[in-house]
Formats: structure tokens, sequence, C-alpha cells
């Protein structure tokens, strides 16, 4: 499927090189393909058989699979690196995770290497997902992120900017993202009184 869609494009010239969505130690045969069309391309922190749920495991796959995108010729400039976001919902501490794992990403591969998440998927089964997925997303650029998978017409630069960190809305959706919040008490109740205003 990736084959044909990469060679698809190249067969119009008028259509940019795609990214592909996603290189990992999963797939390691799709880092030829990237390599042979010139594709940027997302390198997942998945592990060959699961996903990694600490800070460490993301950073050893991501090691390893960053020794084989280099050793393939590959350079930093076309490397999204996606170190997983997972659900709040299933554990608190989560978000946080990734956030610690952004920033030691960008600590250990510099300025050159893109970060990137699916940064919607941290409130998947919570109520207000607009507002969590907002001030994750605020926090995750913070962080060192510089791009994202998410809907542009929620999460621009324009929605960015207007957050306010000192609203009870935003301090409560970032106790929630920051593990302050044990199992999103105080956040799923201020929503069932009709505190969360605006979402």
């Amino acid at each position: 499927m990736l084959r044909t869609g990469l060679e698809s494009c190249a067969r119009h010239e008028c259509l940019p090189v795609p990214m592909l969505n996603s290189v990992s130690l999963e797939r390691k045969e799709a880092i030829d393909l990237a390599v042979r069309h010139g594709a940027p391309v997302v390198a997942s922190a998945a592990g060959e058989h699961d996903l990694p749920c600490d800070t460490d495991g993301r950073l050893d796959n991501l090691a390893r699979l960053m020794g084989l995108l280099q050793d393939a010729g590959m350079g930093h400039g076309l490397i999204h690196i996606d170190p997983l976001v997972l659900p709040i919902a299933t554990d608190s501490r989560n978000a946080l995770g990734f956030l610690e794992a952004v920033r030691a990403v960008r600590g250990k591969y510099g300025p050159a290497i893109h970060i990137v998440g699916g940064f919607s998927n941290v409130s998947f089964g919570m109520p207000c997902r607009k507002l969590i997925n907002a001030v994750f997303t605020r926090l995750a650029l913070e962080a060192g992120a510089d791009g994202g998978i998410v809907d542009p017409f929620q999460i621009n630069l324009r929605a960015l900017d207007q957050l306010d960190p000192a609203e009870p809305d935003y301090v409560m959706a970032q106790r929630l993202l920051l593990g302050e919040d044990e199992f999103g008490a105080e956040f799923i109740l201020a929503h069932r009184e009709g505190r969360l205003s605006g979402y």
C-alpha cells in the first residue's frame, strides 16, 4: 500500500513527495521505501511487538530506529519522531510520559530533528476533549515538539496563542495532563457540574 502511494505520487511531478507514516521497529521494511523515494517519515517509538509505556522504553526503541534510519542515509531534517501519545484515561501518567520523552528526544537529537504526535489521542475516553487537546498541544510545543497530527480547525497557532494559562479551565486541564489530578477526578467533576466553560 505504501509503495503504491509513493509510486503514484512519483508519476505526477507536480505533486510533492508525501510523508510516510510511519516507520518503526515493527515496520523496518518501510525505511528503504522512504529512502528510495526521498520521502520524509514519521518515526514511531513503537517496538517490534508492543508499545512502550515509559520514557526509557520510548527512547530505547527510538535509538534503535534512528540507527537504522541513519545507516540508510536519512538525514535528521526528514525525520519526524513520534514518541507516541497514549490516552490519559488508561493511565494518568501517559501525558507526562510523552512530554518527558519529547524533552529527552530534543536534548538527544538536537534542533534539526522534528518531533510530532497524534495529540488528540491523549483525550480518548475523557470529556471536554477539545480543551484537553489544546492544552496538551501547547505543553508539547513548550517541551520541544514542532509539529503534530491534529485537526487544523481546532488546533492551530492562533487557537494556541489565545489560551490563557491562568484561566481555571486551562489550569484544571494542565493538572490532569501532568498527573496532578489522580484519575481525572477533579476534571470529571468540574465537567459534570458545568464548570468547564466554553468546552
